[in-house]
Protein backbone atom coordinates (compact mmCIF):
# COMPACT_ATOMS: atom_id res chain seq x y z
CA UNK A 1 0.00 0.00 0.00
CA UNK A 2 1.76 3.51 -1.17
CA UNK A 3 0.94 6.04 0.57
CA UNK A 4 2.04 9.96 -0.43
CA UNK A 5 3.65 11.30 2.18
CA UNK A 6 4.48 14.52 1.51
CA UNK A 7 3.45 17.81 2.75
CA UNK A 8 2.55 20.51 0.42
CA UNK A 9 3.12 23.93 1.26
CA UNK A 10 3.90 25.90 -2.30
CA UNK A 11 2.86 23.76 -4.86
CA UNK A 12 2.79 25.15 -8.55
CA UNK A 13 3.98 28.20 -7.19
CA UNK A 14 4.12 29.24 -10.80
CA UNK A 15 0.94 29.27 -11.89
CA UNK A 16 -0.23 30.07 -8.88
CA UNK A 17 1.75 33.26 -8.91
CA UNK A 18 0.45 33.95 -12.39
CA UNK A 19 -3.14 33.31 -11.93
CA UNK A 20 -2.92 35.59 -8.87
CA UNK A 21 -1.54 38.09 -11.25
CA UNK A 22 -4.01 38.29 -12.92
CA UNK A 23 -6.45 38.41 -10.61
CA UNK A 24 -5.31 41.57 -9.27
CA UNK A 25 -5.30 42.47 -12.83
CA UNK A 26 -8.48 41.84 -13.07
CA UNK A 27 -9.41 43.83 -9.97
CA UNK A 28 -7.34 46.39 -10.70
CA UNK A 29 -9.23 47.31 -13.65
CA UNK A 30 -12.61 46.84 -11.67
CA UNK A 31 -11.22 49.76 -9.86
CA UNK A 32 -9.62 52.05 -12.37
CA UNK A 33 -12.47 51.72 -15.06
CA UNK A 34 -15.41 53.43 -12.78
CA UNK A 35 -12.30 55.93 -11.61
CA UNK A 36 -12.30 57.67 -14.98
CA UNK A 37 -15.98 57.67 -15.64
CA UNK A 38 -17.17 54.72 -17.51
CA UNK A 39 -20.58 53.61 -16.30
CA UNK A 40 -20.35 50.00 -17.01
CA UNK A 41 -20.82 46.43 -15.48
CA UNK A 42 -16.95 45.83 -15.12
CA UNK A 43 -16.79 44.02 -11.83
CA UNK A 44 -19.22 41.52 -13.29
CA UNK A 45 -16.84 40.74 -16.33
CA UNK A 46 -13.57 41.23 -15.05
CA UNK A 47 -14.72 38.81 -11.82
CA UNK A 48 -16.50 36.51 -14.18
CA UNK A 49 -13.52 35.80 -16.65
CA UNK A 50 -11.23 35.34 -13.05
CA UNK A 51 -13.72 32.44 -12.04
CA UNK A 52 -13.72 30.99 -15.57
CA UNK A 53 -9.96 31.39 -16.08
CA UNK A 54 -9.73 29.64 -12.81
CA UNK A 55 -12.80 26.66 -12.76
CA UNK A 56 -11.69 25.69 -16.51
CA UNK A 57 -8.37 25.04 -15.22
CA UNK A 58 -9.60 22.72 -12.20
CA UNK A 59 -11.92 21.27 -14.83
CA UNK A 60 -9.61 20.39 -17.47
CA UNK A 61 -6.53 19.31 -15.09
CA UNK A 62 -9.62 16.55 -12.91
CA UNK A 63 -10.12 15.20 -16.97
CA UNK A 64 -6.24 14.81 -17.94
CA UNK A 65 -4.80 13.71 -14.46
CA UNK A 66 -5.76 10.92 -13.24
CA UNK A 67 -4.10 10.96 -9.92
CA UNK A 68 -5.64 14.28 -9.23
CA UNK A 69 -9.43 11.92 -9.51
CA UNK A 70 -8.28 11.14 -5.84
CA UNK A 71 -11.28 11.87 -3.47
CA UNK A 72 -11.80 14.21 -1.84
CA UNK A 73 -10.75 15.97 -5.16
CA UNK A 74 -14.41 15.47 -6.67
CA UNK A 75 -15.72 17.88 -3.82
CA UNK A 76 -13.49 20.50 -4.92
CA UNK A 77 -14.41 19.65 -8.87
CA UNK A 78 -17.62 20.19 -8.28
CA UNK A 79 -17.78 23.21 -6.81
CA UNK A 80 -15.75 24.54 -9.58
CA UNK A 81 -18.19 23.46 -12.18
CA UNK A 82 -21.18 25.04 -10.06
CA UNK A 83 -19.12 28.23 -9.66
CA UNK A 84 -17.89 28.19 -13.66
CA UNK A 85 -22.39 28.00 -14.11
CA UNK A 86 -22.84 30.63 -11.91
CA UNK A 87 -20.71 32.90 -14.00
CA UNK A 88 -21.56 31.80 -16.89
CA UNK A 89 -25.31 33.10 -16.65
CA UNK A 90 -24.08 36.11 -15.11
CA UNK A 91 -21.70 37.00 -17.92
CA UNK A 92 -24.36 35.43 -20.86
CA UNK A 93 -27.24 37.37 -19.25
CA UNK A 94 -25.43 40.62 -19.34
CA UNK A 95 -23.28 40.04 -22.63
CA UNK A 96 -26.96 39.66 -24.02
CA UNK A 97 -28.26 43.12 -22.45
CA UNK A 98 -25.14 44.67 -24.27
CA UNK A 99 -25.99 43.43 -27.47
CA UNK A 100 -29.74 44.89 -26.91
CA UNK A 101 -27.69 48.45 -25.89
CA UNK A 102 -27.50 48.19 -22.72
CA UNK A 103 -24.56 48.39 -21.67
CA UNK A 104 -23.75 51.34 -19.06
CA UNK A 105 -24.84 51.66 -15.61
CA UNK A 106 -27.75 53.90 -14.37
CA UNK A 107 -27.37 56.18 -11.87
CA UNK A 108 -30.28 54.90 -10.61
CA UNK A 109 -31.20 50.99 -9.50
CA UNK A 110 -34.57 51.95 -10.77
CA UNK A 111 -33.50 52.85 -13.64
CA UNK A 112 -31.21 49.93 -13.96
CA UNK A 113 -34.15 47.49 -12.89
CA UNK A 114 -36.36 49.30 -15.83
CA UNK A 115 -34.28 48.21 -18.54
CA UNK A 116 -33.26 44.85 -17.35
CA UNK A 117 -36.94 43.48 -17.54
CA UNK A 118 -37.35 45.52 -20.63
CA UNK A 119 -34.66 43.42 -22.27
CA UNK A 120 -35.17 40.15 -20.56
CA UNK A 121 -38.92 40.19 -19.87
CA UNK A 122 -40.14 39.17 -16.14
CA UNK A 123 -40.46 35.55 -17.29
CA UNK A 124 -36.78 35.85 -18.54
CA UNK A 125 -35.46 37.73 -15.29
CA UNK A 126 -37.00 35.02 -13.11
CA UNK A 127 -35.45 32.11 -15.30
CA UNK A 128 -32.20 33.54 -14.93
CA UNK A 129 -32.78 34.30 -10.99
CA UNK A 130 -33.69 30.61 -10.60
CA UNK A 131 -30.49 29.29 -12.53
CA UNK A 132 -28.55 31.92 -10.21
CA UNK A 133 -30.11 30.55 -7.12
CA UNK A 134 -29.26 26.96 -8.12
CA UNK A 135 -25.51 27.52 -9.07
CA UNK A 136 -24.47 29.93 -5.92
CA UNK A 137 -26.08 27.86 -3.19
CA UNK A 138 -25.43 24.53 -5.06
CA UNK A 139 -21.46 25.98 -4.70
CA UNK A 140 -21.63 26.80 -0.99
CA UNK A 141 -23.11 23.28 -0.36
CA UNK A 142 -20.49 21.54 -2.26
CA UNK A 143 -17.95 23.49 0.85
CA UNK A 144 -20.30 21.92 3.40
CA UNK A 145 -20.13 18.57 2.36
CA UNK A 146 -16.20 18.81 2.52
CA UNK A 147 -15.96 19.08 5.72
CA UNK A 148 -18.56 16.38 6.12
CA UNK A 149 -16.82 14.39 3.90
CA UNK A 150 -13.55 15.03 6.14
CA UNK A 151 -14.59 14.73 9.65
CA UNK A 152 -16.18 10.62 8.03
CA UNK A 153 -12.71 9.71 6.58
CA UNK A 154 -11.32 10.17 9.49
CA UNK A 155 -13.66 8.51 11.98
CA UNK A 156 -13.47 5.59 9.98
CA UNK A 157 -11.32 4.09 7.27
CA UNK A 158 -13.34 2.03 5.55
CA UNK A 159 -16.02 4.65 4.67
CA UNK A 160 -17.37 4.39 1.47
CA UNK A 161 -16.82 7.31 -0.80
CA UNK A 162 -18.80 6.41 -4.01
CA UNK A 163 -22.05 5.90 -1.82
CA UNK A 164 -20.87 9.15 0.24
CA UNK A 165 -20.77 10.90 -3.28
CA UNK A 166 -23.95 9.81 -3.94
CA UNK A 167 -25.43 10.77 -0.82
CA UNK A 168 -23.99 14.10 -1.46
CA UNK A 169 -25.03 14.71 -4.70
CA UNK A 170 -28.53 14.14 -4.18
CA UNK A 171 -28.33 16.77 -1.27
CA UNK A 172 -26.77 19.97 -3.11
CA UNK A 173 -28.45 18.71 -6.03
CA UNK A 174 -32.03 18.32 -4.54
CA UNK A 175 -31.73 21.39 -1.98
CA UNK A 176 -30.60 23.18 -5.11
CA UNK A 177 -33.12 22.83 -7.55
CA UNK A 178 -36.22 23.17 -4.76
CA UNK A 179 -34.74 26.54 -3.14
CA UNK A 180 -34.58 28.03 -6.84
CA UNK A 181 -37.46 26.58 -7.72
CA UNK A 182 -39.39 28.05 -4.40
CA UNK A 183 -37.58 31.41 -4.95
CA UNK A 184 -39.34 31.66 -8.70
CA UNK A 185 -42.41 30.05 -6.92
CA UNK A 186 -42.90 32.53 -4.05
CA UNK A 187 -42.60 35.48 -6.56
CA UNK A 188 -39.26 36.83 -4.93
CA UNK A 189 -37.31 36.66 -8.06
CA UNK A 190 -36.42 39.71 -10.22
CA UNK A 191 -33.33 42.31 -10.56
CA UNK A 192 -31.53 41.94 -6.93
CA UNK A 193 -29.19 44.83 -5.28
CA UNK A 194 -26.49 44.06 -7.69
CA UNK A 195 -27.83 44.83 -10.61
CA UNK A 196 -28.47 41.34 -12.47
CA UNK A 197 -31.42 38.56 -11.77
CA UNK A 198 -31.79 37.50 -8.80
CA UNK A 199 -33.48 37.75 -5.43
CA UNK A 200 -35.90 40.92 -5.55
CA UNK A 201 -35.73 43.80 -2.94
CA UNK A 202 -38.80 44.20 -0.80
CA UNK A 203 -37.87 48.08 -1.02
CA UNK A 204 -37.15 50.31 -4.09
CA UNK A 205 -36.56 53.92 -4.49
CA UNK A 206 -33.65 56.42 -5.18
CA UNK A 207 -34.17 59.25 -2.74
CA UNK A 208 -31.65 60.62 -0.09
CA UNK A 209 -34.17 58.55 2.65
CA UNK A 210 -33.61 55.37 1.38
CA UNK A 211 -29.90 55.32 2.55
CA UNK A 212 -30.12 53.16 5.70
CA UNK A 213 -28.86 49.99 5.65
CA UNK A 214 -31.25 48.29 7.33
CA UNK A 215 -33.84 49.65 4.46
CA UNK A 216 -31.25 48.27 1.81
CA UNK A 217 -31.05 44.97 3.13
CA UNK A 218 -32.81 42.24 0.77
CA UNK A 219 -34.50 40.19 3.27
CA UNK A 220 -34.63 37.21 0.19
CA UNK A 221 -31.37 36.98 -0.02
CA UNK A 222 -30.33 36.42 3.31
CA UNK A 223 -33.06 33.63 3.21
CA UNK A 224 -32.14 32.00 0.34
CA UNK A 225 -28.31 32.06 0.46
CA UNK A 226 -26.79 34.27 3.71
CA UNK A 227 -28.42 32.42 6.17
CA UNK A 228 -27.13 29.17 4.52
CA UNK A 229 -23.84 30.40 4.37
CA UNK A 230 -23.62 31.54 7.55
CA UNK A 231 -24.88 28.02 8.51
CA UNK A 232 -22.39 26.44 6.58
CA UNK A 233 -19.83 28.22 8.21
CA UNK A 234 -20.04 27.61 11.60
CA UNK A 235 -21.20 23.73 10.82
CA UNK A 236 -18.03 23.42 8.94
CA UNK A 237 -16.11 24.74 11.75
CA UNK A 238 -17.57 22.27 14.34
CA UNK A 239 -16.67 19.45 11.53
CA UNK A 240 -12.92 20.94 10.84
CA UNK A 241 -12.92 21.26 14.61
CA UNK A 242 -13.67 17.59 14.93
CA UNK A 243 -11.56 16.62 11.90
CA UNK A 244 -8.85 17.68 14.06
CA UNK A 245 -9.11 16.06 17.25
CA UNK A 246 -9.96 12.82 16.24
CA UNK A 247 -6.96 13.09 14.09
CA UNK A 248 -4.89 14.26 17.10
CA UNK A 249 -6.11 11.89 19.33
CA UNK A 250 -4.43 9.35 16.94
CA UNK A 251 -1.46 10.31 16.30
CA UNK A 252 0.66 8.67 19.16
CA UNK A 253 -0.85 5.82 18.70
CA UNK A 254 -0.76 5.77 15.36
CA UNK A 255 2.13 3.99 12.44
CA UNK A 256 5.14 6.20 12.08
CA UNK A 257 4.13 6.33 8.65
CA UNK A 258 1.00 7.44 8.77
CA UNK A 259 1.89 10.17 10.74
CA UNK A 260 2.42 12.69 7.67
CA UNK A 261 -0.40 11.65 6.04
CA UNK A 262 -2.71 12.94 8.84
CA UNK A 263 -0.67 15.72 9.17
CA UNK A 264 -1.26 16.04 5.45
CA UNK A 265 -5.03 15.87 5.41
CA UNK A 266 -5.11 18.56 8.81
CA UNK A 267 -2.79 20.70 6.05
CA UNK A 268 -5.47 20.55 3.51
CA UNK A 269 -8.39 21.17 5.94
CA UNK A 270 -6.70 24.19 7.00
CA UNK A 271 -5.92 25.41 3.66
CA UNK A 272 -9.69 24.67 2.42
CA UNK A 273 -11.50 26.36 5.18
CA UNK A 274 -9.07 29.79 5.87
CA UNK A 275 -9.40 29.88 2.07
CA UNK A 276 -13.30 30.20 1.67
CA UNK A 277 -13.23 32.13 5.45
CA UNK A 278 -10.96 34.91 3.95
CA UNK A 279 -12.79 35.25 0.73
CA UNK A 280 -15.99 35.50 2.43
CA UNK A 281 -15.06 37.61 4.77
CA UNK A 282 -13.76 40.08 2.40
CA UNK A 283 -16.63 39.83 0.52
CA UNK A 284 -18.80 40.53 3.47
CA UNK A 285 -16.02 43.30 4.12
CA UNK A 286 -17.33 45.20 1.14
CA UNK A 287 -21.05 44.43 1.52
CA UNK A 288 -21.42 46.10 4.80
CA UNK A 289 -20.44 49.81 3.26
CA UNK A 290 -22.22 49.16 0.23
CA UNK A 291 -25.28 48.64 2.18
CA UNK A 292 -23.85 51.61 4.81
CA UNK A 293 -23.57 54.05 2.17
CA UNK A 294 -26.71 53.51 0.48
CA UNK A 295 -25.12 51.97 -2.65
CA UNK A 296 -27.91 49.70 -3.83
CA UNK A 297 -30.35 52.62 -4.56
CA UNK A 298 -27.57 55.35 -5.58
CA UNK A 299 -24.67 53.53 -7.05
CA UNK A 300 -23.15 56.79 -8.48
CA UNK A 301 -22.63 58.12 -5.05
CA UNK A 302 -19.10 56.06 -5.00
CA UNK A 303 -19.01 54.09 -8.29
CA UNK A 304 -16.16 52.33 -7.51
CA UNK A 305 -17.37 50.63 -4.54
CA UNK A 306 -20.82 48.59 -6.55
CA UNK A 307 -18.57 46.90 -8.98
CA UNK A 308 -15.77 46.19 -5.81
CA UNK A 309 -18.71 44.69 -4.74
CA UNK A 310 -19.97 42.30 -7.96
CA UNK A 311 -15.89 41.48 -8.99
CA UNK A 312 -15.71 39.59 -5.42
CA UNK A 313 -18.99 37.93 -5.44
CA UNK A 314 -18.18 36.50 -9.20
CA UNK A 315 -14.43 35.85 -8.60
CA UNK A 316 -15.21 33.16 -6.29
CA UNK A 317 -13.73 30.32 -8.41
CA UNK A 318 -10.08 32.18 -8.09
CA UNK A 319 -10.33 30.42 -4.64
CA UNK A 320 -11.21 26.97 -6.03
CA UNK A 321 -8.15 27.43 -8.24
CA UNK A 322 -5.88 28.64 -5.58
CA UNK A 323 -6.76 25.69 -3.44
CA UNK A 324 -6.89 22.79 -6.41
CA UNK A 325 -3.36 23.73 -6.91
CA UNK A 326 -2.09 23.91 -3.55
CA UNK A 327 -3.39 20.80 -2.47
CA UNK A 328 -2.93 18.82 -5.71
CA UNK A 329 1.16 18.75 -7.22
CA UNK A 330 1.94 18.83 -10.96
CA UNK A 331 4.67 16.49 -11.78
CA UNK A 332 7.64 18.56 -13.51
CA UNK A 333 7.13 19.33 -16.69
CA UNK A 334 3.91 18.16 -16.50
CA UNK A 335 2.40 21.77 -17.81
CA UNK A 336 4.23 20.50 -21.06
CA UNK A 337 2.98 17.37 -21.12
CA UNK A 338 -0.46 18.10 -20.47
CA UNK A 339 -1.88 18.95 -24.00
CA UNK A 340 0.75 16.26 -25.63
CA UNK A 341 -0.96 13.42 -23.27
CA UNK A 342 -4.60 14.59 -24.07
CA UNK A 343 -4.06 14.74 -27.74
CA UNK A 344 -2.69 10.93 -27.76
CA UNK A 345 -5.92 10.27 -25.56
CA UNK A 346 -7.99 11.18 -28.29
CA UNK A 347 -5.91 9.53 -31.10
CA UNK A 348 -5.93 6.22 -28.96
CA UNK A 349 -9.46 7.06 -28.74
CA UNK A 350 -10.32 7.67 -32.47
CA UNK A 351 -7.71 4.76 -33.44
CA UNK A 352 -7.55 2.19 -30.85
CA UNK A 353 -5.39 -0.12 -32.94
CA UNK A 354 -3.00 2.36 -32.70
CA UNK A 355 -3.15 3.04 -29.54
CA UNK A 356 0.45 1.57 -28.19
CA UNK A 357 2.12 4.57 -28.15
CA UNK A 358 3.98 5.52 -24.89
CA UNK A 359 2.32 8.66 -22.82
CA UNK A 360 5.32 11.06 -21.67
CA UNK A 361 7.25 10.71 -19.05
CA UNK A 362 5.57 12.95 -16.57
CA UNK A 363 1.91 11.36 -17.57
CA UNK A 364 3.13 8.29 -17.01
CA UNK A 365 0.51 7.38 -14.24
CA UNK A 366 -1.49 3.80 -13.39
CA UNK A 367 -5.07 3.92 -14.74
CA UNK A 368 -6.24 1.59 -12.17
CA UNK A 369 -5.44 3.96 -9.21
CA UNK A 370 -6.78 3.99 -5.67
CA UNK A 371 -9.45 6.77 -5.77
CA UNK A 372 -9.84 6.26 -2.28
CA UNK A 373 -9.00 9.44 0.18
CA UNK A 374 -5.45 9.42 1.66
CA UNK A 375 -6.28 9.56 5.48
CA UNK A 376 -8.60 6.18 4.23
CA UNK A 377 -5.16 4.40 3.25
CA UNK A 378 -3.69 5.83 6.26
CA UNK A 379 -5.72 4.30 8.27
CA UNK A 380 -6.12 1.32 6.29
CA UNK A 381 -2.54 0.96 6.69
CA UNK A 382 -2.32 0.76 10.37
CA UNK A 383 -5.36 -2.01 10.37
CA UNK A 384 -3.48 -3.91 7.83
CA UNK A 385 0.03 -3.72 10.45
CA UNK A 386 -2.14 -4.42 13.42
CA UNK A 387 -3.95 -7.20 11.87
CA UNK A 388 -1.24 -9.28 10.42
CA UNK A 389 1.13 -8.44 14.04
CA UNK A 390 -1.86 -9.79 15.95
CA UNK A 391 -2.51 -12.99 13.95
CA UNK A 392 1.08 -14.10 14.23
CA UNK A 393 1.77 -13.18 17.84
CA UNK A 394 -1.75 -15.29 18.61
CA UNK A 395 0.19 -18.02 16.61
CA UNK A 396 3.43 -18.28 18.32
CA UNK A 397 1.84 -17.76 21.66
CA UNK A 398 -0.42 -21.01 20.55
CA UNK A 399 2.98 -23.07 19.35
CA UNK A 400 4.47 -22.43 22.25
CA UNK A 401 1.92 -21.78 25.48
CA UNK A 402 0.42 -25.09 25.85
CA UNK A 403 -0.79 -24.00 29.70
CA UNK A 404 -3.43 -21.57 28.09
CA UNK A 405 -4.45 -23.82 25.22
CA UNK A 406 -7.58 -24.27 26.16
CA UNK A 407 -8.25 -20.51 27.07
CA UNK A 408 -11.66 -19.40 25.27
CA UNK A 409 -10.11 -16.24 24.42
CA UNK A 410 -6.28 -14.26 24.95
CA UNK A 411 -6.02 -10.22 24.38
CA UNK A 412 -2.91 -9.21 23.21
CA UNK A 413 -1.75 -5.20 23.55
CA UNK A 414 0.25 -4.26 20.06
CA UNK A 415 2.60 -1.70 20.30
CA UNK A 416 3.10 0.52 17.59
CA UNK A 417 5.28 0.14 14.70
CA UNK A 418 9.07 0.31 15.39
CA UNK A 419 7.89 -0.32 19.67
CA UNK A 420 9.35 -2.02 22.27
CA UNK A 421 7.38 -4.16 24.97
CA UNK A 422 9.37 -1.50 27.50
CA UNK A 423 7.57 1.34 25.39
CA UNK A 424 3.39 -0.08 26.40
CA UNK A 425 3.83 1.92 30.22
CA UNK A 426 4.01 4.97 28.38
CA UNK A 427 2.68 4.17 24.94
CA UNK A 428 -0.74 3.82 23.73
CA UNK A 429 -1.34 0.03 22.37
CA UNK A 430 -3.80 -1.31 20.34
CA UNK A 431 -6.08 -4.35 21.89
CA UNK A 432 -6.34 -7.63 19.63
CA UNK A 433 -8.30 -10.16 21.08
CA UNK A 434 -7.29 -14.02 19.49
CA UNK A 435 -10.40 -15.91 19.72
CA UNK A 436 -10.05 -19.44 20.58
CA UNK A 437 -6.46 -20.23 19.90
CA UNK A 438 -5.88 -24.02 20.69
CA UNK A 439 -8.82 -24.55 18.83
CA UNK A 440 -7.32 -22.86 15.74
CA UNK A 441 -3.88 -24.19 16.40
CA UNK A 442 -5.55 -27.92 16.01
CA UNK A 443 -7.57 -26.79 12.84
CA UNK A 444 -3.99 -25.62 10.95
CA UNK A 445 -2.03 -28.98 12.10
CA UNK A 446 -4.78 -31.14 10.79
CA UNK A 447 -4.44 -29.75 7.98
CA UNK A 448 -1.10 -29.94 7.56
CA UNK A 449 0.25 -26.01 8.15
CA UNK A 450 2.87 -25.64 10.74
CA UNK A 451 3.31 -22.77 12.44
CA UNK A 452 6.59 -21.34 10.64
CA UNK A 453 5.08 -21.63 7.38
CA UNK A 454 1.47 -19.92 8.43
CA UNK A 455 3.85 -17.15 10.39
CA UNK A 456 6.19 -16.45 6.61
CA UNK A 457 3.37 -16.55 4.59
CA UNK A 458 1.79 -13.36 6.30
CA UNK A 459 5.36 -11.81 7.03
CA UNK A 460 4.05 -9.83 3.56
CA UNK A 461 0.83 -9.16 2.14
CA UNK A 462 -0.65 -7.80 -1.05
CA UNK A 463 -3.70 -7.12 -3.37
CA UNK A 464 -4.05 -4.64 -0.57
CA UNK A 465 -6.78 -2.19 -1.72
CA UNK A 466 -8.68 -3.48 0.63
CA UNK A 467 -12.64 -2.93 -0.27
CA UNK A 468 -16.03 -1.96 1.89
CA UNK A 469 -18.24 -4.79 1.20
CA UNK A 470 -22.14 -4.89 1.69
CA UNK A 471 -20.95 -5.96 5.31
CA UNK A 472 -18.56 -4.07 5.85
CA UNK A 473 -15.69 -6.31 5.72
CA UNK A 474 -12.41 -6.24 4.18
CA UNK A 475 -10.02 -8.64 2.87
CA UNK A 476 -6.05 -8.89 1.62
CA UNK A 477 -3.69 -11.60 0.59
CA UNK A 478 -0.75 -13.11 2.08
CA UNK A 479 2.09 -12.31 -0.57
CA UNK A 480 2.31 -15.51 -1.86
CA UNK A 481 -1.39 -16.17 -2.16
CA UNK A 482 -1.99 -18.95 0.16
CA UNK A 483 -3.53 -17.30 3.07
CA UNK A 484 -6.63 -14.75 3.07
CA UNK A 485 -7.74 -12.50 5.74
CA UNK A 486 -11.02 -11.26 5.45
CA UNK A 487 -12.92 -9.76 8.73
CA UNK A 488 -16.72 -9.92 9.55
CA UNK A 489 -19.73 -9.16 11.41
CA UNK A 490 -20.74 -10.94 14.67
CA UNK A 491 -23.51 -12.03 13.25
CA UNK A 492 -21.52 -13.84 9.77
CA UNK A 493 -19.77 -15.91 12.70
CA UNK A 494 -21.94 -17.92 14.07
CA UNK A 495 -21.80 -20.53 11.35
CA UNK A 496 -18.27 -20.66 11.14
CA UNK A 497 -18.55 -21.25 15.18
CA UNK A 498 -20.45 -24.31 14.25
CA UNK A 499 -17.35 -25.58 12.00
CA UNK A 500 -14.99 -24.66 14.48
CA UNK A 501 -16.84 -26.94 16.57
CA UNK A 502 -16.67 -29.70 13.58
CA UNK A 503 -12.76 -29.38 13.39
CA UNK A 504 -12.17 -30.08 16.71
CA UNK A 505 -14.21 -33.81 16.62
CA UNK A 506 -11.96 -34.25 13.64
Amino acid sequence: MHLDLSLQWANNFGIQLAMFLFFIGALAVTIVIPSVGYKVEVGLLAGGSVTILSTAAVLYTYSAMPMWKKHPNPLIFYRSLFDMGFVLVLMTTQLYKCYNGHCVVSSTKEGTDTATLAILKPHGCNTVAGFTQFFLLGSECWFFVMSVDLFKSVRSPFTDFKRNMRTYHAFVWGLSTVSAILLVAIDQSGPSEFNYCWTKPHNKGTTLDNRNIFWSLNVTSWGFFYAWIILYFFAAIGYDVAVIYFAWQRLKGGLAETLRVRLRVLHSVTVYVVAIIIYWAITFGVYVPYLALGLVNNPMDYPVLPQVMVFFITCKGYFDFFVWFQINELPSGCVCHLLSWTKLTDVSRKHPSSSTATPPTAAKVDVDVDLSPQVNQALRAEVLYYTTTGIIQAARLAATDAEDSDMPKRELHLTPQGGTASMTATTSTTLFVDYCPATFARIRAFYGISTDAYVKSLMKTTKERLSEGASGAFMFFSEDQQLIVKSMTFDATSPLDALRETGVGI
